[in-house]
């Protein structure tokens, strides 16, 4: 059985889910693995594609044309304080790109 691989967007953490997965078709990749859940680190990327419809349809495209899968989305941190119904967009729309796992 073939080994399979999934790039995580913490690697190329500068580049938004689209862009990510053409790269990530380009080197071999099988999966994606996207960062899109906004934590509001400092320096952090805003790839929250439940509220940005434009780089969602866009990603929804790269994964068309590049024939990749997403493997999991990323980054559900659960800590005291925390309500995690605040993931539920992300989770719903790691489930529109077919996401089997949340990390």
């Amino acid at each position: 059985m073939a080994q399979e691989f999934s790039l995580a967007h913490l690697t190329v953490l500068g580049c938004a889910p689209p862009e990510m997965t053409y790269i990530a078709a380009m080197a071999g990749y099988d999966y994606v693995s996207i960062r899109s859940i906004y934590m509001g680190l400092l320096g952090e990327p805003n790839y929250d594609l439940a509220n940005n419809k434009k780089m969602l349809e866009d990603t929804k495209t790269a994964l068309k044309e590049t024939g990749l899968k997403v493997h999991d989305i990323e980054l559900a941190k659960i800590e005291e304080g925390r309500d995690v119904k605040q993931y539920e967009p992300a989770i719903e729309v790691g489930a529109e790109l077919g996401a089997k796992n949340l990390m």
